[in-house]
């Protein structure tokens, strides 16, 4: 079901730094509106009417990709209602994203230097500025990209995309032994989750060993009790690997941990025998494992607690 996203804002609001990161995402195609004007709107100007004209010509390029099998993303300010009532009418699966930005923060942006060209009154016409700017009415959806970061407004998108039925959220995928799971780990899940991610966390079988303390089934466990009832959160047991081939990396991203994440070592815990930096929903449940787990293990610096 192709669609076309279509992002209405002020000047410097950030719509085209979400649209090229969104079409990238969604393997769409671009219609920004600076470029539109140097291509197939070259030669317009900027009153009322020769707008609406520009913006007709966007919604029908952008109708005749949909109809082609192809998403679009289209980033141009449509600072009329009527035409925005028009684009609708155009093109069946539009959803309509509004960046809300303050004009002080659009001015203070300024990525283009317009609004000082305004100020100095070398520009007319500079839409929110000198021209009229008619907020939306109704949009799909609304990112406030002053107080949204870049990231947050993307993943608002995607998520109504998913919610609608338009796309599917990928998920991003951990593999490891999580022996036990510990608070680094949950920092990286939440930070997927809280931006509107899914996670897939893949558990190595490594057989039961003072290097290995619970078993796959154990920590499966641990990591289900983290995130109960939580639908984009799954949770598996694959086989113990030595070797990952991540290929071409088409369709997918490498996600490095930050550096104060790396620290927390499982290996420190099971050594040292604390609890400190286990997440709080499974202590009970990792010290039960410890007791089950006690005599099946040779001699460990935790059994001398």
């Amino acid at each position: 079901m192709p669609f076309t996203v279509w992002i209405t804002g002020l000047p410097a609001s950030g719509k085209t730094t979400i649209g090229r990161i969104l079409a990238n995402r969604l393997e769409a195609i671009l219609l920004d509106g600076d470029l539109f004007r140097k291509s197939v709107s070259k030669g317009l100007g900027f009153s009322p009417e020769e707008r609406m004209e520009n913006l007709k010509r966007a919604s029908m390029v952008a109708k005749f990709l949909n109809e082609s099998d192809r998403n679009v993303v289209a980033c141009f300010i449509t600072p009329y209602q009527r035409i925005r009532d028009d684009i609708r009418k155009t093109i069946d699966n539009l959803i309509l994203v509004y960046a809300k930005c303050s004009l002080q923060e659009c001015m203070r942006r300024d990525v283009k230097g317009l609004y000082n060209r305004a100020m100095r009154g070398e520009i007319d016409n500079l839409t929110g500025y000198s021209a009229p700017y008619e907020e939306p009415e109704s949009p799909d959806l609304i990112t406030r990209t002053d107080e949204d970061s870049v990231e947050e407004s993307v993943n608002k998108v995607l998520s109504f995309l998913d919610r609608k039925g338009f796309w599917k959220i990928k998920a991003t995928l951990f593999i490891g032994r999580f022996s036990p799971p510990h608070k680094g780990h949950k920092y990286l899940f939440d930070s997927i989750l809280n931006n509107e991610g899914r996670i897939a966390i893949a558990i190595r079988d490594t057989p039961l060993s003072k290097e290995n303390p619970y078993t796959a089934l154990q920590r499966k466990t641990m990591l289900e009790k983290m995130y109960e009832n939580n639908p984009d959160v799954k949770v598996m047991i694959i086989p113990d690997i030595d070797t990952v081939c991540i290929g071409r990396g088409v369709g997918y991203r490498i996600m490095k941990a930050p550096e104060s994440i790396e620290i927390i070592s499982a290996t420190e815990i099971r050594k040292k025998g604390k609890y400190e930096n286990i997440p709080e929903e499974i202590i009970d449940l990792v010290k039960e494992y410890d007791k089950q787990n006690r005599s099946k293990l040779p001699s460990t610096p935790r059994d001398a607690l």
